[in-house]
């Protein structure tokens, strides 16, 4: 069993942020117009363009999430454990997914409504095929691009105490 309160490595830094993001985001419309997963092969004008869209549904919500993550980074005096990053993959993936489904409602089908009933049925069956690919992936770079910080010993905010008991050596003179 994987203890939850493991100090694991964090991506603090924005530049890294910013290129994990930016490779998950050209992974997904690379996988979209190479493998056609979805019997996307129709003809359709600006087919590779409007499927590159999908790019920005990975990196919006990546960067929007980073100052929250960071928020309770520092929170924690600098460390991310097992339980952060377990959340944080969810929230964020469930904020991919919300992000796909309206691009691939209003951009991809052109419709005006819609129902929670759809958000739900385009979750199981175009976000939850790509969790396999695009999480492994993920966490690789988290943990390439993070650091483990470990906090610093700080001399002026240790508290001197007196010792509980004073021994005094005595030497008897013989």
């Amino acid at each position: 069993m994987i203890p939850f309160n493991k100090t694991i490595a964090y991506t603090k830094n924005w530049k890294h942020t910013f290129w994990t993001a930016l490779l998950l985001g050209i992974l997904l419309p690379v996988l979209l117009i190479t493998l056609e997963p979805f019997d996307n092969s129709n003809s359709f004008s600006n087919k590779y363009v409007i499927l590159s869209g999908y790019a920005l549904c990975i990196i919006i919500p990546i960067l929007v999430v980073h100052p929250l993550e960071n928020y309770f980074y520092k929170i924690q005096t600098n460390r991310w454990f097992v339980v952060n990053e377990i959340l944080y993959i969810i929230s964020t993936l469930f904020t991919i997914f919300l992000f796909a489904f309206f691009y691939h409602f209003y951009v991809i089908s052109g419709r005006a409504s819609f129902t929670f009933d759809l958000i739900w049925g385009f979750i199981k069956s175009f976000g939850f095929p790509f969790i396999p690919i695009i999480v492994p992936f993920w966490l690789y770079l988290r943990s390439k691009y993070g650091l483990i910080e470990v906090p610093m010993y700080d001399k002026k905010n240790i508290k001197k105490t007196k010792p509980l008991l004073s021994v005094e050596r005595t030497n008897p003179k013989r």
